[in-house]
């Protein structure tokens, strides 16, 4: 946990500016700004505002410190989580030499996602800082040989630590970019002025297509099945429509979502997407714990950090019988895992707005092999 104090902030904010260089800044800036301009409204704000948070936040501490009119009051969320990731950029700055700082810039500045790993590694680096580690940035070899990213000391002992990030659609049968580009074409289409209520599914039994073609072929079922109602299967997709009550569109629309499923809503209409197949999250998960045994030395007890994003809350997955249990089950059994002290699964940020104070958190569940439970190590 990071105390920030609203007089550190310009502090905090100039140092980061330093770090990444302002120019740097201001063009990554630029470009969230653009991606934010360009996108359609449930496209921007499901899926490239909360990818793009970091920079319209920190492009709004700078406006608002400019104009001295900055207080933690009444501080956006998103202007509270840019800033929970620059206090922990901050935080360890001093540690990073400056080969870490260079690669740790780039990545930051990186258009195509790749600023979330990094900053999933800082954050890790940060929280081991404030439980009174010291790290050590490990560089990757020059034989090409991959390996772990950070060497801990604490209290005279060793822990490597490894950090993995999955994408938001990794594993999964229906994809969220595709998803909210459909649900902007359902939106300004006639079908979603439909005078009498509707009510359309569309289940998956392969992947959601994520191409306009695609994605046309389904509305224009859709469509055509609005009048007259009925079923008819288009490609990997079996699409419904029947008519309903005013009430029974009430009551649909508050309904709870159902395992796999998507939904779109407007006063005539509902669009209800579901996947016939569950799906790979864990599986894709799970490549990824296996990959990061391979970057241990096996000499010395190890630590994961995976980053599953979207997760309001890990609460219930460390009980017997769910999913995330079975399989740190299997992987911390697993013959090449005997050094493995702790599995810890992180999300974004959370944000709890109270009377005197704001607070940030990240969502974790974090998982002690057996044999490290009374280890000084397991608090990592």
């Amino acid at each position: 946990m990071i105390d920030v104090y609203e007089h550190n902030i310009p502090a905090i904010v100039k140092a980061v500016a330093l770090f990444l260089g302002r120019d740097n800044l201001d063009r990554r800036i630029a470009t969230a700004e653009k991606a934010l301009a360009g996108a359609l409204p449930l496209y921007r704000e499901n899926f490239v505002r909360p990818r793009q948070f970091l920079w319209i936040g920190t492009r709004d501490i700078l406006k608002n410190l400019r104009s001295g009119s900055f207080t933690l009051k009444s501080a956006t969320p998103t202007i509270i989580a840019a800033l929970h990731h620059l206090a922990s950029i901050h935080s360890v700055l001093h540690t990073m030499p400056s080969w870490k700082k260079d690669e740790f810039r780039a990545r930051l500045m990186d258009k195509s996602g790749g600023d979330i790993p990094a900053l999933i590694e800082i954050a890790a680096a940060s929280r081991i800082v404030n439980h009174g580690g010291t790290i050590k940035w490990i560089a990757e070899q020059r034989s090409g040989e991959r390996i772990f990213d950070l060497l801990v000391s604490f209290k005279g002992e060793k822990l490597e630590v490894e950090c993995k990030a999955k994408t938001v659609d990794a594993g999964r049968k229906l994809a969220r970019a595709a998803i909210y580009q459909f649900g902007d074409q359902v939106r300004s289409r006639r079908i979603f002025r439909n005078p009498e209520p509707r009510y359309a599914t569309i289940t998956m039994d392969g992947r959601f297509p994520i191409d306009q073609r695609g994605q046309q072929n389904l509305l224009e079922a859709i469509e055509a099945l609005a009048a007259s109602c009925g079923t008819r299967t288009v490609n990997d997709a079996t699409i419904s429509v029947e008519k309903i009550s005013e009430q029974e569109l009430k009551a649909h629309a508050c309904s709870e979502l159902k395992e796999f499923e998507h939904r779109f809503i407007s006063p005539k209409l509902i669009v209800s997407l579901k996947s016939s197949k569950p799906d790979h999250m864990i599986g894709s998960i799970e490549g990824d714990l296996r990959d990061a045994l391979r970057q241990f030395s096996g000499n010395r007890p190890a630590a994961i950090v995976c980053y599953v994003p979207e997760i309001e809350s890990f609460a219930g997955t460390e009980k017997s019988g769910t999913a995330t249990f079975a399989l740190v089950h299997r992987f911390l059994t697993r013959a090449d895992a005997k050094n493995i002290v702790s599995l810890t699964f992180t999300s974004d940020p959370t944000i709890d707005f109270r009377s005197n104070e704001t607070e940030t958190g990240i969502p974790c569940v974090r998982f002690v092999a057996n044999k490290f439970r009374e280890s000084r190590l397991a608090i990592f």
